[in-house]
């Protein structure tokens, strides 16, 4: 650890982190096998920032959302990241949630048009690039969530 005064964290003039900041930088207790994980420290929407999330977190992001709203603001706010992949996992997480939960298919068919515009408008754009796979798991999605 340097004190020298090239190094901005170790000047007296520098401000406390913030309490937010302070949760994300402080380890949790460690996991089973004795290492310190970060992964529950702090809501996940609390740390946004404007640079784009590497793919596997928005795909982690997608898989462990818990409302259908919850996935279409996740949608909403890393749309330009989106690919194939994504538009497949979101679909089938939505239809999972839509299948299983009465209150979450009621809010989806209800607001089926407005709510889910953006989000068929990228799956068509992306179709091209999706594999059987993906059309499957989206169709099928699509179907669970919606009734179509």
């Amino acid at each position: 650890f340097s004190t020298s005064p090239a190094c901005p964290a170790s000047s007296a003039s520098a401000s406390p982190p913030s309490s937010v900041a302070a949760a994300a930088i402080a380890p949790s207790r460690p996991n089973r096998r004795g290492e310190a994980s970060m992964a529950h420290t702090v809501p996940w929407h609390l740390l946004r920032t404007s640079a784009p999330l590497p793919a596997e977190l928005v795909t982690h992001r997608l898989k462990s959302c818990d409302s259908v709203r919850r996935l279409l603001q996740l949608h909403e706010e890393h749309a330009d990241g989106f690919n194939a992949y994504h538009a497949s996992a979101l679909w089938s997480r939505a239809g999972r949630l839509a299948f299983s939960e009465p209150s979450e298919r009621e809010w989806a068919l209800r607001n089926e048009g407005s709510a889910f515009g953006a989000v068929r408008v990228a799956t068509a754009a992306l179709s091209p690039q999706m594999s059987g796979r993906n059309v499957a798991n989206a169709s099928y999605g699509i179907w669970r969530a919606l009734g179509c």
